[in-house]
């Protein structure tokens, strides 16, 4: 049956909400409490219902667009808007294919669940229903809708492009539907009722006529969510294809709790938390990096002492001494004494025996080079552009000009031209 909603938001039923919502309130308290997770006091498990500051969720449509309008100088993009009310995940099919699939994630570490522990039960159960703004749930009988593990992170959204939802496992569960109790529905909507007629404009309780459920037992899929919370990702919720033919079409709307909305006396958010909730236990662990102690130092000196002291009394008096022995020693190479500083001692610098040889073999070297690149013939003839400017300006006047000697004449004794 299609619930009726008050136009200020969707009521809960009286009695029956007002115990869930004391059994919600006492879960939460029990979370927030910080030792009370690791403790579980409660050995069927604890309830938790979707909070929108720490669990995900999103879905994807795969009649999204994502592209680019040019309005002369500006770029504009274009996304179709979101179908469906925000507390919507919408699970549908269109034509015998997957047209709408939903992503939920429940952090169980934010919950108080420490690293390392073993969900051992996981238990989700979601209400099936529409809201205002919603595209309507239809022909959801003998339908099934399979929550399959997501393999990778995401992000929060609604209405995602169809080709950015993060891929999911095979070990898909199947949920289980089940219609509300005719008589809570026919409760509900008396109250409802009354309450509509006695001040329709600021009602002061919310009432929910009751929805159907779909129950999904997480159990398998959850075990590793304790073990290391950053393998949660979450599950897709998504349709059930083994059957379909080509005309087939169908949504189911999954509910989540509707937002408090400040404007108002009531909290909507609380009266409609039962619409989202899950039942785990587990078993708390040890994280990984704390299952044991690497250090040998630190590990024990039980140990260390009876491998050198030897088996049997013997060796447990000498275990004793060698640890006062280490003590005394530890102290020692602690004291000032030993940890001053040492007297400064100057280093007198002397060069290696080879330096000596080098200096001739320099020198010769220079030699060798001054006389091939210099004492070619122009230059030992004073051939220069320079001198060859002023000898003919000499034999203009009469004169010669006198050729200085070059290197090779200055070293060999060998004069050269006057």
């Amino acid at each position: 049956m299609i619930p009726r909603n008050h136009p200020s938001a969707s009521r809960a039923s009286g009695s029956k909400t007002l115990a869930r919502l004391g059994t919600a309130a006492l879960a939460l308290s029990a979370l927030a409490w910080p030792g009370s997770a690791a403790a579980q006091d409660d050995p069927a498990g604890e309830e938790v219902q979707f909070d929108y500051g720490v669990d995900g969720v999103s879905w994807y449509w795969s009649h999204q667009i994502d592209e680019q309008v040019e309005l002369g100088t500006v770029v504009q993009p274009v996304e179709l808007p979101n179908p469906q009310a925000e507390t919507t995940m919408p699970v549908a099919v269109e034509l015998g294919e997957a047209a709408k699939v939903a992503a939920l994630q429940f952090n169980l570490a934010e919950r108080g669940v420490p690293e390392g522990s073993t969900v051992t039960d996981f238990k989700l159960t979601v209400a099936e229903g529409n809201d205002a703004g919603d595209s309507p749930t239809f022909n959801p009988a003998s339908k099934l809708v399979q929550a399959c593990p997501i393999t990778e992170a995401w992000s929060s959204g609604e209405a995602e492009m169809w080709d950015v939802q993060p891929p999911v496992g095979d070990n898909c569960v199947v949920g289980e539907r089940a219609e509300p109790d005719p008589e809570e529905v026919a409760e509900a909507e008396e109250a409802l009722a009354a309450l509509e007629e006695a001040d329709p404009e600021n009602p002061e309780e919310i009432v929910e006529v009751p929805l159907p459920t779909w129950t999904f037992d997480l159990t398998e899929l959850a075990a590793d969510w304790g073990t290391d919370p950053f393998a949660n990702f979450g599950v897709m919720f998504m349709p059930v294809m083994d059957e379909a033919t080509p005309v087939d079409s169908w949504q189911v709307n999954l509910k989540l709790p509707l937002r408090d909305d400040s404007e108002t006396p009531v909290d909507e958010y609380k009266a409609t938390s039962n619409r989202l909730s899950a039942t785990f236990a587990y078993e708390p662990g040890t994280p990984e990096d704390e299952t044991g102690d690497t250090d040998p130092i630190n590990s024990g000196g039980g140990s260390g002492g009876g491998t050198s002291g030897g088996s049997g009394g013997g060796g447990s008096g000498a275990s004793g001494g060698s640890g006062a022995d280490d003590e005394e020693a530890a102290s020692e190479e602690e004291s000032p004494e030993e940890l001053a500083p040492a007297a400064h001692q100057p280093v007198t610098p002397s060069a290696p025996w080879y330096v000596w040889t080098l200096i001739p073999a320099g020198l010769v070297g220079a030699y060798l080079l001054h006389v091939l690149m210099g004492a070619s013939g122009a230059a030992a003839g004073g051939g220069g552009a320079i001198d060859r400017i002023r000898s003919h300006n000499m034999d203009r006047r009469g004169f010669s000009l006198p050729t200085p000697a070059g290197i090779w004449q200055r070293l060999t004794g060998r004069g050269g031209s006057a």
